[in-house]
Parts: structure tokens; C-alpha cells; sequence
């Protein structure tokens, strides 16, 4: 995958590059090596900016996001993410790819225990989920609930979202 990197750098395909580049972070996240990922990420970054890929940018602060909540770095996580819905507020950014966002905030925020805001965000992710018709994510959205309310005692709930997830499998 590098050498295909290093021959679409040197010919100046930059957006051919920058998906290149994320998908060797991916990789690195996957193998849990976070510091190569997030430089990778970080040159992906890069070149969304300077070519105005705001979608590419949303992507990739997500995949950001994720590996600081992995390390359990809560904070830069959530700085991440935030970042997705400040390019909304200025940009034209479909709810799809909000409620990617939403769901990695909600699973940092279980994982911080607010679990106030992580239901919020889940809700919200598991509307657009739904309106989409987005399987994976309907799911990811629905465990997410059932662990609060697992949580919090309902475990009548908390076993009808995950038997909800079942169903959908």
C-alpha cells in the first residue's frame, strides 16, 4: 500500500493519496498501533484541508476520535468529535455522518459516566439509523442503550434493545 502512496504523492494525485493514507491508519488503529495510525490520520487531515474534502474531514476526525477513546484519552476524544459538528455548523454535512459522530460520543461518554448525554447521543444516532435504514449502525446504537439501562437496573429494557439487535441480525 506505501509503494501505491509514495507513486500518487509523486504524480500529485493528493485525493488519491489521502484516502491511501486513511486506509493505512485504519490499519494501524486495527493493530492497535495508535501513534502510527494518528500520524497517518494527521496527513489524511492535512490534505482534506487543503482540498476543501469536508466529508473526508468528518471521516477522519471520527477515525481520530475513535483511537483517543481506544486509549482511553476521553478528552481528546470528545475534542475530536466535537470538531465534526463545529464543520456542520458552517458546512453542509448529512445527518448520516452526524450520527457516526454521535455514536462515538455516546460510547465516550458511557465510558466517562454521563450517561445522561451518552442516551442522548445514541437516540439521536439510532433516529437517523433508522431513517436510513442502517443496520450496523441501529445496532451499535441499541447496544449502547442497553448497556445504560443494564446499568442503571432495567435489565427488562436493556434485554429488549439487545433482542431488538438480534432480530435485526
Amino acid at each position: 500500500m506505501t509503494d501505491a502512496l509514495h507513486y500518487f504523492e509523486s504524480t500529485g494525485n493528493d485525493i488519491i493519496a489521502s484516502r491511501i493514507m486513511n486506509n493505512i491508519a485504519v490499519n494501524y488503529h486495527a493493530w492497535k498501533d495508535y501513534d502510527l495510525a494518528l500520524e497517518y490520520y494527521r496527513k489524511t487531515l492535512q490534505t482534506y484541508e487543503l482540498n476543501g474534502d469536508i466529508l473526508g474531514k468528518v471521516v477522519v476526525l471520527n477515525n481520530i476520535g475513535e483511537i483517543y477513546k481506544d486509549k482511553a484519552q476521553y478528552d481528546m476524544a470528545l475534542k475530536y468529535y466535537n470538531q465534526i459538528f463545529d464543520l456542520s455548523e458552517n458546512h453542509e454535512v448529512s445527518n448520516f455522518y452526524l450520527a457516526i459522530g454521535w455514536v462515538g460520543l455516546a460510547e465516550t461518554y458511557m465510558k466517562t459516566g454521563n450517561t445522561q448525554l451518552a442516551r442522548q447521543y445514541a437516540g439521536q444516532s439510532l433516529d437517523v439509523f433508522e431513517q436510513t435504514n442502517m443496520l450496523e449502525g441501529k445496532i451499535n446504537a441499541n447496544l449502547i442503550l442497553a448497556e445504560i439501562n443494564k446499568d442503571e437496573g432495567n435489565l427488562l429494557i436493556a434485554n429488549q434493545l439487545v433482542d431488538a439487535c438480534l432480530d435485526q441480525s
